[in-house]
């Protein structure tokens, strides 16, 4: 070969190696998204030492540089297969049998952009979905196609779109009123208003092939003075706020508020009002 096709051919190497680096960039940027902001910029920062190396490399298409190369893919996977610890939960196990009506997550049962804390870490641009049958929060992993359902006690909240969830744990537990699990905060004032969003599965059999009905229920709690109170209906919700009864009642009538048809709009709304009347 001439040493003009012996150029060429190297230069076509650098190209395709520059090339390499900036997809790999590319991902780890993208993936360090998850991560913690310092982190983030530290691992960014490493890596670029590595892409700086390679352009610095007076020798193209020698062994150092497919060395540089190696480093490269070696850092990224470490780097993102070890990424935080949101990632150490188990693979998610999908329902036996497919559901004839509804599914067994919280409002959507495809991925929603959210936010967690996880083992005092807090998460931003995580896809989400709740399962509320079993109570698990399910995350997308980092290869874009396993689900993972993340270890329940490290999960201190987590929120969807328009909706925030806590974590309700044995020690903050102060009565057999509510037991630990995932509760969504629909208000936070003085005083908290929780829901336990539920689902429960049947088996049917349709043709001799078994599949899943879901059926939902929401329950109710009030936490006032540190304890937990249970809402089974409007007069038990109205007698924790006795003191200011009558305004209540006035102000519930002319909001025209209904525990029947949307008590939770309702109990929002009286507890913003008593928070005002109490200030």
């Amino acid at each position: 070969l001439s040493s003009k096709k012996i150029h060429d051919v190297q230069t076509w190497g650098r190209i395709k190696e520059i090339e390499f680096t900036y997809i790999y960039s590319t991902k780890l940027c993208l993936s360090m998204q998850r991560l913690p902001e310092k982190i983030s910029l530290f691992l960014i920062f490493l890596f670029f030492l590595q892409l700086n190396t390679i352009a610095q490399n007076p020798d193209p298409g020698s062994d150092t540089d497919s060395s540089i190369i190696k480093n490269v893919i070696s850092f990224y996977d470490k780097a993102i297969g070890e990424q935080s610890h949101l990632y150490n939960g188990k693979e998610y196990i999908s329902y036996p049998y497919q559901f004839s009506e509804g599914h067994p997550f919280f409002l959507w049962d495809s991925w929603q952009n959210g936010e967690l804390i996880y083992e005092g870490t807090l998460y931003k641009d995580v896809s989400i979905l709740y399962d509320i049958v079993r109570d698990e929060v399910v995350i997308l992993h980092f290869n874009n196609v396993t689900k993972m359902s993340l270890i329940k006690e490290k999960i201190k909240s987590f929120t969807l779109p328009g909706h925030t969830f806590i974590q309700i744990v044995a020690d903050s537990i102060h009565s057999s009123v509510i037991t630990k699990g995932f509760y969504e905060l629909l208000y936070a004032g003085k005083d908290s208003l929780l829901s336990k969003r539920t689902k429960n599965t049947q088996i049917l059999y349709r043709q001799s092939f078994p599949e899943l009905k879901v059926f939902s229920k929401d329950h109710y709690y009030l936490k006032k003075n540190n304890k937990y109170y249970t809402v089974n209906n409007e007069n038990s919700f109205l007698h924790q706020f006795d003191n200011k009864k009558k305004e209540i009642r006035s102000y519930k009538k002319q909001n025209r508020l209904s525990f029947k048809n949307d008590p939770e709009n309702a109990m929002i709304k009286i507890m913003t009002y008593y928070d005002q009347l109490t200030n």
